[in-house]
Formats: structure tokens, sequence, C-alpha cells
């Protein structure tokens, strides 16, 4: 993924309604979202292991985004799971389209985590 799709993402995602009360905040949405979805996107399948991702590529996740320190897998459990999942849907969609360059009206672009590693049983 490149630096542009991942900016074009923190740009997307920056609109989606955050239901958290903003006093004491210590992570943004849009950085709590755009970095679990590189995470999961590169395999990682559990909050502790979405956190080690994130720590591991820390420096990279700076060119494109502003924050003093990685979350938590705590936080990064809270926060997701209260996600509007109709709002985050339309986002990840948007992005998807304008990440790809082009309408995906009548294709279908499947993303299974299991063929993408390689522990598919099926054959591509």
């Amino acid at each position: 993924m490149s630096d542009e799709q991942l900016k074009l993402a923190a740009a997307i995602f920056a609109d989606l309604p955050d239901h958290r009360h903003h006093r004491g905040l210590n992570h943004s949405l849009v950085n709590i979202v755009v970095m679990a979805l590189c995470a999961v996107m590169s395999g990682a399948d559990t909050f502790p292991e979405i956190q080690t991702f994130v720590q591991s590529k820390r420096e990279w996740f700076r060119r494109f985004l502003t924050f003093r320190r990685v979350p938590d897998h705590e936080t990064f459990r809270r926060v997701l799971s209260k996600l509007d999942p109709i709002a985050f849907q339309s986002s990840a969609l948007d992005w998807v389209k304008q990440a790809v360059g082009g309408k995906l009206e009548g294709d279908i672009l499947s993303i299974d985590g299991k063929r993408l590693r390689g522990t598919s049983a099926h054959e591509v």
C-alpha cells in the first residue's frame, strides 16, 4: 500500500462519527482506525497483534499520522467495538473505490485474509 493510499484512508476515515467523550482522549479515532486497518490487512488477527504491528511500524505510521504514542490493545478493542458499522462500511467502500482509481460497481472485490497469507485450503 502506498503512502498516498494511506493518506487517502486517513482523510476519508476522519469523517467517521466519534461517540467517545472527548475529555481525556489520548488517541484520535482516525489514527486508531487506520492503524488497525493496516495491521489487519497485514495479518493481525487479535488486538494484541494489532498493537504489536503498530509498534513495529511506528516510524512508518508517522509519515502520514500524527500521534505521541501507540494505543494499547485495550484501546484498540474498546474504540473499535464502538464504531458505527454502517458509517465504517461506507467509509471503507469509499476508500477502496478511490484507492483503486475507479468505481467497483458490478465488480467483485474479494478480500480473504487466509488467501492473502497463503493458509487457504483452496487453490487460487
